[in-house]
């Protein structure tokens, strides 16, 4: 049986999954999928920099070209919209 901190932890997870679920068709109907997909799948992204900056996780060779590459993912998106 979950205790109150793990349900609290839990509504709080799931207003955020809806609100970003909501944002994320909200994009889709303004822009092209080829393009809103991409970036939306980019949370490891900021989940690897959140875990190095504020939890003291190590900054290895293989993490840093992983976000080196989505950056260079991101960059050749946005110089494609033009």
């Amino acid at each position: 049986r979950p205790g109150r901190t793990a349900v609290a932890y839990g509504a709080a997870a799931a207003l955020m999954l809806v609100l970003g679920l909501m944002l994320l068709l909200e994009a889709l109907a303004r822009g092209p999928a080829s393009r809103v997909v991409p970036i939306a799948q980019m949370g490891f992204a900021v989940s690897a920099m959140a875990g190095i900056l504020f939890m003291g996780e190590r900054f290895t060779g293989r993490l840093g070209a992983g976000l080196a590459l989505a950056a260079a993912a991101l960059a050749s998106l946005a110089a494609g919209a033009g």
